[in-house]
């Protein structure tokens, strides 16, 4: 847990929503956030990024088709003083062929 109450208490709450085993709070020490290889934010040291990870995600489109990706990640900036800052982005880490080939990749 973060030494500030207000981060504690926000990330509690991700965790009530999401499950303890499915969330982590980082502390960010550098300027730049690279989550993705391709998508950079400017944050500042010392803000808190909170990760929540989904195993598995079924997504369906309009027409009611679906299909399941696997280890969605998210991950959402807040500052010290408990203020969104950027939040939040997805990536994905576990790709079938299929899927990879057709680049369905979902990272926003």
């Amino acid at each position: 847990m973060a030494e500030n109450p207000l981060i504690n208490d926000i990330y509690q709450q991700f965790i009530d929503y999401f499950g303890e085993d499915k969330v982590d709070l980082q502390k960010y020490t550098s300027r730049t956030f690279k989550f993705a290889s391709d998508c950079s934010y400017e944050v500042h040291t010392g803000d808190n990024v909170i990760l929540v990870h989904w195993p598995t995600v079924t997504v369906t489109n309009e027409y009611d088709e679906s299909v399941e990706i696997w280890d969605l990640y998210a991950a959402t900036v807040i500052s010290p003083s408990g203020v969104l800052v950027r939040g939040p982005i997805f990536n994905r880490s576990t790709y079938d062929n299929i899927q990879w080939q057709s680049d369905y990749a979902h990272k926003v």
